[in-house]
């Protein structure tokens, strides 16, 4: 700063603390005269506590409304896909929590006074704009929410630059207020107003077109959801059991057994197929691989491959093999399944619809609130804070049943369910079960025994996956059901990010014992999953070609594995029923021959084919 800089801005400090009104500051107000504290200089101010209320209240409700409103709206909004609730039904408690913070935050700014209440006042504006500015140009593509560790140290240059960003936006207000010492006020009035606008257009303008009357299905609850009513009911003439593990691939699995050797006593009667090969990765598509036996086609929306999915003739087929034979189907996820589970209609037994007229769901408005803040303060951080609000795993459970409905349990709950109220039979029907439990999936939430944990490692997760296998079994020979039951423990995919395609596949037909877990390095993959399932119900038909067990053990094959990812090399494609750029890209085609080894091989080699996506799920 020059000596004729130093002396305009002296000039110009004499005259802010002088001004024209007795020598009273226009801001902090009080007699500005020789001998009056630093502290008096900084503290002293002629407004108000309801002048500065009023000032405050724009920043507040600015900041209150883009955690509490306009993020929320539109994470619902533009991923309805994936919510068991609509707009309609969060709108106005996150409106009134908007209000409350306004009203609160406000109250609590006011109480400042002079510089330090103009300090605070231009921190809010700043943090909102540069909010605004993050969500709309700062934020890059960095993976879903699904509880795979974000790898943070990748990220280290757009993390400073964040920073640097930020530090530069957060300056603009105190240059206003340099700039015009007499204006200052309303020109962050107006720049809250303006931001305030851009933010409120689009969640508002949503809420308003997905708004849900109340009265009728489909207007009160768009979508169907499964029930847990029978979640822990069997047959006690034949079942058909399967427990899908996600994420538990066969690297989790060795890990676990070299630290706990005995894991497998439980599953003596069981055949362990060690070269499984899922086809897929992730729990879309591959849970709707297995259940309709149709692949993806990346070059359809997901929402087109869905319908074709449930409504092709070997979806309809295969459950209407299972009524013909008298197995009641049920399913037990406690994900949505793709905008609702009504593509599972006259699949699935369990399919629950809300009754007319009826308020079917209320909401757990503490619950609801705190996730979603966290959400959007993760949306709105600069890079280099975003770990810091990283929700590991997006678990929305703000929605609750009334009595007519039985949410489906997951680990650690169906653990403790399990143990307190066990399972029952039921002699009308067999039973074709499929059950999808969170196994060793990020965020690890069991022990080694299955119960609930605050801080597992995987290790502990993927031992604690099977003790939960192991009481399920014990239960079914209490009962006298183990015999006539056919079970099959699996995953739904491996871990794809080290190569491991391959996932765990054990499993017993009725009938069958053992001394101790038989080994069979057949290379199979889910492709085979329906013909299993009907294999081992003696209904065999070309249509679902072979099972697991027509696939010899030397058998040389070739498998195809199918991976969707982000390449900065293809262009952005949507989510699916959105109008939010989808965490994918492109699918990746890896090929292999032999065991999970090669699968690595294959990996580390990259693709074989970069097929561009539609859209994306995630």
């Amino acid at each position: 700063m020059t000596d004729y800089d130093l002396i305009r801005k002296r000039l110009r400090d004499a005259q802010e603390d002088l001004n024209q009104n007795n020598g009273r500051n226009p801001d902090t107000g009080g007699n500005q005269k020789k001998g009056k504290s630093r502290w008096q200089m900084v503290w002293g101010d002629k407004r108000g506590y309801f002048a500065r209320f009023g000032l405050a209240l724009l920043p507040c409700l600015l900041i209150c409304f883009m955690v509490f409103v306009s993020q929320p709206v539109n994470l619902v909004g533009t991923n309805s896909n994936y919510f068991t609730f609509s707009i309609g039904q969060i709108f106005l408690p996150l409106l009134l929590a908007c209000v409350a913070g306004t009203l609160l935050g406000t109250a609590a700014v006011a109480v400042l006074r002079g510089r330090i209440f103009n300090w605070m006042l231009g921190l809010l504006v700043g943090i909102g704009l540069a909010a605004c500015l993050q969500t709309m140009y700062l934020n890059i593509n960095i993976g879903a929410l699904d509880g795979t560790v974000i790898p943070w140290h990748r990220y280290q240059g757009p993390m400073l630059l964040s920073v640097l960003i930020w530090f530069l936006i957060l300056k603009v207000p105190l240059l206003i207020r340099y700039f015009s010492r007499s204006n200052w006020q309303n020109i962050f009035v107006g720049l809250a107003v303006t931001l305030l606008l851009s933010q409120a257009v689009a969640p508002i303008t949503m809420a308003l077109s997905q708004q849900k009357a109340t009265g009728t299905q489909g207007e009160q609850y768009p979508y169907t959801e499964l029930s847990g009513d029978e979640q822990f009911v069997v047959s006690e003439n034949e079942n058909v059991i399967v427990m899908i593990l996600d994420f538990y691939s066969t690297a989790y699995f060795d890990a676990m057994l070299e630290a706990y050797p005995d894991a497998l006593d439980a599953f003596h009667d069981f055949t362990y197929y060690n070269n499984a090969d899922s086809t897929y990765m992730s729990t879309f598509p591959s849970t709707n691989f297995m259940l309709t036996g149709m692949d993806t086609d990346p070059t359809k929306p997901v929402a087109e491959y869905f319908n074709e999915s449930w409504s092709s003739d070997k979806a309809k087929r295969f459950y209407e093999i299972l009524r013909e034979r008298n197995y009641k189907a049920n399913l037990f996820h406690d994900g949505v399944f793709y905008n609702g589970a009504e593509h599972l209609l006259g699949s699935f037994d369990n399919v629950y619809i809300p009754e007319t007229g009826e308020e079917t769901f209320t909401v757990d408005y503490p619950s609801l609130l705190k996730e979603m803040a966290q959400l959007s303060l993760y949306n709105y951080a600069p890079m280099a804070l975003k770990p810091s609000f990283w929700p590991q795993f997006i678990e929305l459970s703000a929605v609750k049943t009334s009595a007519d409905y039985t949410p489906v349990l997951d680990q650690p709950d169906y653990m403790a369910q399990l143990k307190e109220s066990g399972l029952t039979t039921n002699a009308d029907s067999n039973y074709y079960i499929v059950q999808m439990l969170h196994g060793v999936h990020l965020p690890y939430n069991i022990d080694e025994y299955g119960n609930a944990a605050a801080d597992p490692t995987y290790i502990q997760a993927a031992r604690g996956s099977l003790a939960i296998m192991e009481e399920y079994i014990k239960q079914l020979q209490d009962l006298g059901v183990y015999d006539n039951s056919t079970i099959i423990i699996t995953s739904d995919h491996g871990f794809a990010a080290n190569g491991d395609f391959q996932m765990i596949y054990f499993i017993k037909r009725a009938g069958e014992t053992g001394d101790e877990v038989q080994i069979n390095t057949a290379p199979i993959t889910h492709r085979e999953f329906m013909a299993t399932i009907l294999d081992c119900i003696g209904a065999n038909e070309s249509l679902f070609g072979r099972s697991i067990f027509d696939i010899p053990q030397d058998e040389v094959r070739e498998r195809t594995y199918y991976v969707e990812v982000y390449d900065d090399a293809y262009p952005d494609v949507l989510k699916s029923n959105s109008n939010a750029t989808g965490m994918s890209n492109v699918l990746y085609v890896y090929k292999y021959t032999g065991d999970g080894t090669d699968s690595r091989k294959a990996f580390e080699e990259g693709p074989a084919e970069i097929i561009p996506l539609y859209d994306s799920y995630f």
